[in-house]
């Protein structure tokens, strides 16, 4: 797939759960938006109308490098777009993978790899609930911004689990509903999820996480957790 390896084929046809029209709308959506992704006019924009002023590009890689803080070797980047947060939580001592269903932004990512002549990011298509990767191969891993827009985030989890190492960390980004006297919220208007706290924290100790914490800004959602370390 023009230098991105696809791990779709593979996986057969999208079952009928996870391929609605409004899912499939958006997927189209995500290819045409990937060159205009990162730009001030688009994701600050999205930002602010979500009621999540005050955050930023820069605001939440600072989130996600501080959650990784002290995670070497190998970091897993769950629904990564154009490489967006993956190249900003890059280090010399990090090879950083990302996989996203979208092959638009897998290509605008490309770009900006090149671009930055960053060689320690690698991108795949892929599905979250079938991870081309063996159990316990990642020293930490991000999912950020995305996490509501999956078909089954429960699943979606325990399938990042199965891919982290034992004690290594996990920081996810997503949002809470906005409020406001005749707002429909990202639920009503899209279908998909829209969290509180207390239950994406729950969902990631069903998971098999803890040291579970988590913090809003504006509607922007923060957690924190670690895989619990279990005898080998």
């Amino acid at each position: 797939m023009g230098g991105v390896p696809d791990f779709t084929v593979a996986q057969g046809p999208v079952k009928p759960a996870q391929g609605s029209l409004m899912r499939r709308a958006y997927g189209r959506f995500f290819d045409l938006i990937a060159p205009i992704y990162e730009s001030p006019a688009w994701y600050q924009l999205t930002l602010n109308l979500s009621g999540a002023r005050g955050n930023s590009i820069c605001s939440i890689a600072e989130f996600l490098q501080a959650s990784l803080t002290g995670a070497t070797g190998t970091i897993l980047d769950v629904a990564c777009g154009p490489a967006t947060y993956s190249r900003r939580i890059a280090l010399p001592a990090r090879e950083v993978y990302g996989i996203d269903l979208s092959a638009g932004m897998l290509h605008q990512g490309l770009r900006y790899l090149e671009k930055a002549s960053l060689v320690n990011v690698h991108l795949a298509r892929a599905d979250v609930v079938q991870l081309p990767f063996e159990a316990a191969v990642f020293d930490g891993a991000i999912c950020a911004g995305s996490i509501h827009l999956f078909p089954d985030p429960a699943a979606a989890l325990r399938e990042i689990r199965r891919t982290m190492k034992n004690g290594a960390p996990l920081a996810v980004q997503t949002f809470v509903p906005k409020v406001g006297k005749g707002r429909r919220s990202f639920k009503q208007k899209t279908g998909f999820h829209e969290y509180q706290p207390e239950e994406l924290a729950e969902q990631l100790g069903n998971a098999g996480f803890g040291e579970i914490s988590t913090y809003l800004k504006g509607t922007v959602l923060f957690a924190r957790a670690r895989l619990c370390t279990v005898a080998q």
